[in-house]
């Protein structure tokens, strides 16, 4: 998962490399109103792209406006809290059964 950012808001890319083509999934992770550590993910089918490298990709989605955060070296307490990353794991692998 690689964090960005555009308009204040936080979004994720979820990233994958099939036959030589990157393609790529954008996330939001919609908060419960009040409480912005608590909430759950919501892919944003719209803004998903492919693209021939990874570096091309990245600049599609910087053209569309958002900014790549540094990468984590490790995930935020939040992110754990709210198992963030195997919600959406878990929604690619119900696409694939």
């Amino acid at each position: 998962m690689i964090p960005m950012v555009k308009g204040g808001e936080r979004f994720f890319l979820k990233i994958f490399e099939r036959n030589s083509i990157f393609s790529a999934d954008l996330w939001v992770f919609d908060t419960y109103p009040g409480d912005e550590f608590k909430g759950i993910p919501i892919r944003i089918n719209h803004l998903s792209a492919t693209a021939p490298s990874f570096g091309e990709l990245i600049a599609a989605y910087k053209r569309m406006g958002f900014k790549v955060l540094h990468p984590y070296h490790k995930y935020p307490k939040w992110f754990l809290d709210n198992a963030f990353e195997e919600k959406v794991n878990m929604y690619y692998r119900g696409m694939r059964t």
